[in-house]
């Protein structure tokens, strides 16, 4: 069951360091993979562990520089779209859809909540409609 100490009880301390990923297993055939806000946190490292596995992969993520202070951490080998969730999925024909695309920033929440939960409230229902 992963990392239970022997006394059964899981610590719950923020920042705990989960160390290296798992990867995921190759498979026999390809996947191709949109990862929605595959430049932030999550997605990236989703896109990473997919890459990894042999399998192409879009990210789409429209890239805010108040959230990707730099170049976007997205691989070369994967296909950037930058594109609003909320605008749906890009052109393409995917397998599988890993919809990580949400709104950062530490405060943005509460200047413009009405942006905030759109990315999830309307954004995914976009996604399903475009496909």
């Amino acid at each position: 069951m992963g990392d239970v100490p022997p006394d059964g009880k899981l610590s719950h301390r923020a920042g705990r360091n989960l160390g290296k990923p798992k990867t995921l297993p190759a498979r026999s055939s390809v996947v191709d993979a949109l990862v929605t806000g595959g430049a932030g946190f999550i997605g990236g490292r989703i896109v990473a562990q997919l890459l990894a596995a042999g399998h192409d992969v879009t990210v789409q993520d429209v890239v805010d520089p108040r959230v990707h202070a730099s170049a976007p951490r997205v691989p070369e080998r994967a296909r950037l779209v930058r594109r609003d969730v909320r605008e749906g999925a890009p052109p393409g024909q995917f397998d599988v859809v890993f919809h990580e695309a949400a709104m950062g920033g530490v405060g943005r929440g509460a200047a413009d909540a009405e942006a905030f939960l759109g990315v999830k409230v309307r954004g995914t229902p976009a996604l399903c409609r475009s496909r």
